[in-house]
C-alpha cells in the first residue's frame, strides 16, 4: 500500500527504490521465518509411552505379547527387526511417518520381597531387567523361590512370574513430507527474495540516485541554457531593432538629401532656363549688331537706329564689339551649366532608383524579422 501510494504521488525514484529494498528485506525475513518453521516440522522428536504398563499376570502378559494393539507387542516385534507395527503405533493416527528409531529398549520391574510373590519368599532371579541386558524372555518375567508345604512337608518352590510393570525406552522422529515440501518452497522464496533484495539495495538504489543526480544536473544546465538562449534572443532582437531603426534613420536622411538635391536641381533648372533665355536674347542682339555692322560697312550709313538701345557715350561699333565679346564669353558658361545640370539630373535618377532598391531590401528585412 505504501509503495502504491508512493507511485501515485510521483515519489522520487531513489525513495521508491529504497522502499522496495526495505519491503524485500521484510519479505526475505518472513520467508526465512517460514522456512525455519517448516524445517523444524520436518523431523519431530516422538514421545514414547510415559507410564509403565501394569502386567503382573502371566496369562495377561501372554495375551499382551500376542495382541496387535498394545506397545509390548510392538516393541517386541521391533526388537526382532519388524518396526512397522511400532511405527504405526507411535504415529497415533498422525499423517507423518516414523523414522530414525534408535536406542529401543523395554525394561520391566517387580516389587519382590519376603512376602511376595510367596508368603515366605526366600529368593528371586531376573527381576527388573531390560531387553538389552537379559533378553526378551527374561525381561518380561522373573523367577521367585518360596517356602511352601506339600502334604505338610516344607519344600522350596521356584516359579516364573510376569513382571509387575513394563516400561519403554528409545528415540524416534516423526517425518513430515508436507513440511519438507513447504520448507523447500519457502527456501526457494528466500533465496529468490534475498537475491532481489540485494540487487535493489546494492544496485538499483545506487543507480536511481545516480540517475536522479544526473537528471537534476541536466535540468539545471538546461534551465541555464534556456535563460541564456532567451537572453541571446533578447539581445539579438534589440540589436536587430537598433539596426532597423538606424537603417530607417539613414533612409530618412537619404530621402531628405534626395529631396534637397531634387529641389536644388529644380532651382538650377529654373536658373538654367533663365540663363538660356538670356543667352538667346543676347544671341539675337549679337546677330542684329553684326548685321548692322555689315550694313554700315557696305553702305557707310549708320544703322544704329536699328540696334537695341545702348549707352549714348559709346559708338555703335564699340557697343557691337562689346556685345559680341559678351556673348562669346556667355556661350561656354551656359554650356558648362547645362552639362552640370545634366549630371545632377542623372545623379537624382540614380538616387531614386537606389531608394526603390533600398525599400525592397528593407521590406525583405522586415519580413525576415517577423
Amino acid at each position: 500500500a505504501d509503495l502504491q501510494q508512493a507511485l501515485n504521488n510521483d515519489t522520487p525514484l531513489t525513495t521508491l527504490a529504497t522502499m522496495m529494498a526495505n519491503y524485500l528485506s521484510v519479505q526475505r525475513d518472513a520467508s526465512a521465518a517460514n522456512m525455519t518453521h517448516w524445517q523444524d516440522e520436518i523431523y519431530t522428536d516422538g514421545a514414547l509411552p510415559t507410564s509403565d504398563m501394569m502386567v503382573g499376570d502371566m496369562g495377561f502378559l501372554s495375551a499382551l505379547r500376542t495382541n496387535a494393539d498394545n506397545p509390548i507387542y510392538f516393541f517386541e516385534q521391533a526388537w526382532y527387526g519388524n518396526t512397522t507395527p511400532l511405527e504405526n503405533y507411535l504415529r497415533q493416527g498422525d499423517y507423518r511417518t516414523v523414522q530414525n528409531l534408535a536406542n529401543l529398549d523395554v525394561c520391566a520391574n517387580s516389587n519382590v520381597n519376603i512376602g511376595f510373590p510367596y508368603p515366605l519368599t526366600i529368593g528371586s532371579a531376573n527381576v527388573g531387567g531390560c531387553f538389552s541386558s537379559i533378553g526378551v524372555q527374561n525381561t518380561l518375567t522373573y523367577q521367585a523361590t518360596g517356602l511352601g508345604a506339600v502334604f505338610g512337608i516344607p519344600v522350596a518352590i521356584t516359579e516364573t512370574f510376569a513382571e509387575q510393570t513394563v516400561g519403554f525406552l528409545g528415540t524416534f522422529q516423526l517425518y513430515d513430507a508436507n513440511a519438507e515440501s513447504n520448507y523447500t518452497l519457502w527456501q526457494g522464496y528466500n533465496v529468490a527474495i534475498d537475491g532481489m533484495q540485494l540487487h535493489w539495495a546494492n544496485n538499483l538504489v545506487t543507480a536511481a540516485n545516480t540517475w536522479e543526480t544526473q537528471k537534476a544536473d541536466y535540468e539545471a544546465a538546461y534551465a541555464a541554457y534556456l535563460a541564456e538562449a532567451a537572453q541571446l534572443r533578447a539581445d539579438n532582437l534589440a540589436e536587430y531593432q537598433a539596426e532597423v531603426a538606424g537603417i530607417q534613420a539613414d533612409k530618412q536622411r537619404y530621402l531628405a538629401r534626395v529631396e534637397e538635391d531634387r529641389r536644388a536641381a529644380r532651382n538650377d533648372l529654373i536658373l538654367l532656363r533663365r540663363e538660356l533665355a538670356d543667352l538667346q536674347n543676347q544671341n539675337a542682339t549679337q546677330e542684329q549688331i553684326t548685321a548692322a555692322i555689315q550694313q554700315q560697312a557696305a553702305t557707310g550709313v549708320s544703322a544704329t537706329t536699328n540696334l537695341p538701345t545702348q549707352n549714348n557715350n559709346t559708338s555703335a561699333a564699340d557697343r557691337g564689339r562689346a556685345l559680341l565679346e559678351s556673348s562669346r564669353r556667355a556661350a561656354p558658361e551656359a554650356a558648362i551649366a547645362a552639362e552640370d545640370f545634366a549630371e545632377q539630373f542623372r545623379v537624382s535618377v540614380r538616387g531614386a532608383l537606389n531608394i526603390g532598391v533600398q525599400k525592397e531590401l528593407n521590406a525583405q528585412a522586415l519580413d525576415f524579422a517577423e
